[in-house]
């Protein structure tokens, strides 16, 4: 038989121990442990603590996972804070966009004219009247459409059969295949159980470049048609930035080297002051979500605490002592079980008046958010034994330790040489379950 043995460690040969044992012993010493070949009995309380050791860390590494991509989104190389917001303080006449990293800035901006597109709208015909009595010249009709910059001949076949209707939807087909950037459409009206038919062209950009003219050059459809009826002029925008004024073929303004996008809705009495600064609405949903995971994983700590390594709880706890001051003053404050609550007015009124204390707290060289953060990485990509707790890992008396248990049924069989390796293949339970 085997001496005892005072440790079970992890013993990667015990596989090749046991076989060579097996064939040392008698076959009447050799049936005394066929009870424990068979790995974990069903419902036995190893079998419900391997399954709690199991979720417990593999829960654990889940939440530090989420926990790090919280924080990367406050901290990270790029994040929440190098988002911006355009804050026009709720003018209907200007509204605006920035991209990242946006310089902060303040602009007064004056709208005296906004760009327009040029508009056409034609005649109305009865629907159903033929194209003689709306007084359609029958046969090929041409004209010309000029606009874009390009000037296009157009032909269209009017038949002595065809409706007033029918003719206005072959001028717009042929406009629109021009591709001249004018959008041609047959809008129908009906009143008094009458529909009526008119043709209506836009161009499809605002600014005077974008003007556009149509001219007879057989047959009457421009005239007869109305088509060349416009009923809105095309114009540029006119604007004034700090004081410069400027004109633009778009009511779309770049500011900041394109980084800053502003949009001329309508003309204004007074300058509207365009504030550029943090999007507060962004950075506060990302700290909401923040500490969501951090309370999360502050709870699975605790519930898990005679499971898991108390190097996670102590970690967390470090944190939050460290930056308690620096996360009172942003409105974030902490509570019993290591937890944290946003005061969500609090932290507002920071974004408002001094943002960039709140970056500094959270995602600043050793601020909050960022400190968590590179532990919960380095947490996420230890090994999962690492997470557990010691007495776990060697049965040093935890009321779930796997390797104490074990232990115990090696002393009352004697030979932990026959009973580990059939139940772990290399006398380890972590090593043959994780």
């Amino acid at each position: 038989m085997v001496g005892s043995i005072s440790s079970i460690g992890y013993s990667r040969y015990i596989g090749a121990y046991r076989t060579s044992l097996v064939n040392s012993l008698s076959s009447t010493a050799a049936a005394t442990f066929t009870p424990f070949v068979p790995s974990i009995t069903p419902g036995s309380t190893l079998l419900e603590n391997r399954n709690r050791y199991l979720s417990s860390v593999q829960s654990a590494r889940e939440q530090f996972v989420d926990l790090a991509k919280q924080a990367k989104e406050l901290a990270g190389g790029e994040n929440v804070f190098d988002q911006r917001s355009v804050d026009a303080g709720g003018s209907a006449a200007v509204t605006g966009s920035a991209a990242k990293n946006a310089s902060f800035a303040n602009y007064n901006v004056g709208v005296t004219q906004v760009a327009k597109a040029q508009q056409n709208s034609g005649n109305a015909f009865t629907s159903t009247a033929l194209s003689g009595d709306a007084g359609f010249a029958a046969g090929t009709n041409k004209f010309t459409i000029t606009g874009n910059g390009v000037n296009r001949s157009l032909s269209v076949d009017v038949g002595a059969g065809d409706n007033a209707k029918t003719v206005l939807k072959k001028m717009a087909d042929a406009i629109n295949n021009a591709a001249v950037g004018v959008s041609a459409q047959v809008v129908d009206t009906t009143s008094g159980g009458v529909t009526k038919s008119k043709l209506t062209l836009t161009a499809q950009k605002t600014g005077a470049d974008n003007a556009f003219s149509l001219t007879d050059t057989a047959g009457n459809l421009v005239t007869t048609s109305g088509a060349g009826n416009q009923t809105t002029a095309a114009q540029n925008a006119q604007y004034t930035v700090n004081g410069t004024a400027f004109t633009s073929q778009s009511n779309d303004v770049k500011l900041d080297g394109g980084k800053v996008n502003l949009t001329l809705k309508a003309t204004t009495t007074d300058d509207v002051a365009v504030k550029v600064g943090y999007d507060a609405k962004a950075i506060t949903g990302e700290i909401d979500s923040f500490v969501k995971s951090f309370n999360g994983t502050s709870d699975l700590l605790q519930k898990n605490a005679g499971l898991l390594s108390s190097t996670l709880s102590r970690g967390m706890e470090r944190f939050v002592s460290d930056s308690r001051n620096a996360l009172k003053d942003v409105g974030i404050t902490v509570t019993s079980g290591n937890k944290l609550k946003v005061d969500a007015d609090k932290l507002k009124s920071t974004l408002a008046d001094n943002p960039s204390r709140v970056e500094q707290a959270m995602a600043g060289y050793g601020g909050f958010a960022y400190k968590v953060g590179q532990f919960a990485q380095g947490v996420s990509t230890s090994s999962l034994s690492s997470l557990a707790a010691p007495s776990t890992r060697y049965g040093g008396g935890s009321a779930y330790s796997l390797s104490r248990q074990q232990f115990g049924l090696y002393q009352q069989n004697a030979n932990l040489g026959l009973y580990m390796p059939q139940m772990f293949g290399t006398g380890s339970f972590y090593d043959s379950y994780i």
